[in-house]
């Protein structure tokens, strides 16, 4: 009992010098998305978006399709074979829960798959690998992307809506051009 009253005074005088220094214990910096909140965060953008002329596919995976319409295969008045565009994406998910998504890789194909016709020109710009942009929710249908860097914010003054199937086929005005 002797050397249990030092131990006890010492404990109390550790929580009161603790109490005066006003520290709580708790930090200052707001919290981060646990990876479960990061898991769950990222699931809800899973799945296959699009907008007129163009089909954004997102995996679980964290990587994703982005198709697009780059019309006649080349600038001739009878070419009837289209073009898309297609770019290899990944996905991050961002501390406030929307994602960034890189183009890791952008080829061009005929609609039907097949190679682009020899003379095949595409613009320059269109997305390439390195480009970066940002998805976040606006609603339970909708995705608004923002676009980086001085080469693609352009984009960002067009319609920067994704739709999923529902928004669709509803015919939301943000699914149209």
């Amino acid at each position: 009992m002797r050397h249990s009253i030092p131990l006890l005074l010492l404990f109390l005088l550790g929580l009161l010098v603790t109490a005066c220094s006003g520290q709580t214990g708790a930090s200052s910096t707001l919290p981060k998305v646990s990876r479960f909140n990061t898991q769950a965060a990222f699931a809800s953008y899973v799945g296959k978006w699009e907008v007129h002329g163009s089909l954004l596919t997102i995996t679980a995976q964290r990587t994703g399709l982005e198709q697009w319409n780059v019309g006649p295969c080349r600038q001739l008045l009878t070419e009837t074979r289209l073009c898309n565009g297609n770019a290899k994406l990944i996905f991050t998910v961002n501390p406030d829960g929307s994602i960034k998504g890189t183009i890791q890789s952008v080829w061009y194909t005929q609609w039907s798959g097949e190679p682009v016709p020899a003379g095949f020109q595409s613009d320059p710009d269109d997305q390439q690998a390195g480009d970066t942009f940002e998805l976040q929710h606006h609603g339970a249908h909708l995705l608004y992307t923002t676009w980086f860097g001085d080469r693609q914010s352009y984009l960002n003054g067009g319609n920067r809506y994704w739709c999923d199937s529902y928004a669709s086929h509803a015919g939301w005005q943000q699914c149209g051009a």
